[in-house]
């Protein structure tokens, strides 16, 4: 596990670089040092969550997917693109190279993108970042507990902490349910 003390390192850094990039400057690191120190877990985790795409399939749609068309979602975030491609929505950071993108705008994207598809009806099958998968799933099987159906979300085998997600989300109000 990656300790307190490297990942503070590893944000002192990352944000001498994106100054350094803004104000047009050269970094002042060793660029020797850079290259030979090692690659932490973190580290990968930032650049798979930095370049994560997610696409939902309507899963029983034999069609290929079609025109690539812009998809405006309530509540999608601005630094993400979302297609809608006939059997398929696909989305993915607007700009790969944004600090200002959070994770936070990746999770409400795949939300509003959840949305969708469940409006949609359709039983999805979902390809891309795991992390946006999980998101995905947790978001539908809310969704279906909320409206009183069911929703089939195929090859993907949500975690015990999944279901607990899901369980904490939905809160019994009255005769009805509603997401926190």
């Amino acid at each position: 596990m990656l300790g307190r003390k490297n990942s503070e390192e590893l944000n002192l850094l990352q944000q001498s670089v994106w100054q350094a990039l803004s104000e047009g400057k050269p970094h002042a690191a060793d660029l020797k040092e850079l290259s030979e120190r090692g690659v932490t877990p973190l580290e990968i985790n930032h650049l798979l969550e930095r370049w994560a795409t997610l696409t939902l399939y309507d899963a029983f749609t034999v069609e290929p997917p079609g025109v690539k068309k812009p998809l405006e979602l309530v509540g999608a975030s601005e630094h993400y693109l979302v297609y809608d491609r006939g059997p398929c929505i696909l989305l993915g950071p607007k700009n790969l190279f944004c600090h200002e993108r959070t994770f936070a705008d990746g999770m409400k994207t795949v939300e509003a993108a959840s949305d969708e598809v469940f409006k949609r009806n359709w039983a999805v099958d979902l390809v891309g970042y795991y992390i946006w998968q999980r998101v995905a799933w947790v978001r539908l099987q809310c969704l279906a507990l909320q409206n009183g159906c069911g929703v089939q979300v195929l090859g993907f085998q949500p975690a015990v902490q999944d279901h607990r997600i899901v369980k904490q989300k939905v809160m019994h109000v009255g005769e009805g349910l509603r997401l926190d």
